[in-house]
């Protein structure tokens, strides 16, 4: 899976503005996928993050726990425009 990054602004739970960044890789044992599991726990410090993956094998990282890891719906990732979309509305209506 070719990595992405993607910035929103979304509604949290006590309804207050905040910054959302969806960030999809494979997360399996390699060197992409260290950088990007580094970059999701810095910005899960003070941000709302979310790894989506297709592929998640064995690997040696601490993701942290604020971090959502939500797996991409099948192994070809086609279609990335309405998935998100719907993962959008479907956070911002929660």
């Amino acid at each position: 899976m070719t990595p992405f990054f993607l910035y929103n602004t979304l509604r949290s739970n006590n309804n207050l503005l905040m910054q959302t960044y969806f960030i999809c890789f494979s997360l399996k044992n390699s060197s992409g996928a260290e950088y990007f599991v580094a970059l999701s726990n810095k910005l899960a410090e003070r941000h709302r993050v979310f790894i989506l993956t297709y592929d998640s094998e064995v690997h040696p990282f601490e993701i942290d726990p604020g971090i959502e890891v939500l797996k991409w719906p099948s192994v070809r990732p086609t279609g990335i425009k309405g998935y998100l979309l719907k993962l959008i509305n479907d956070l911002t209506n929660s």
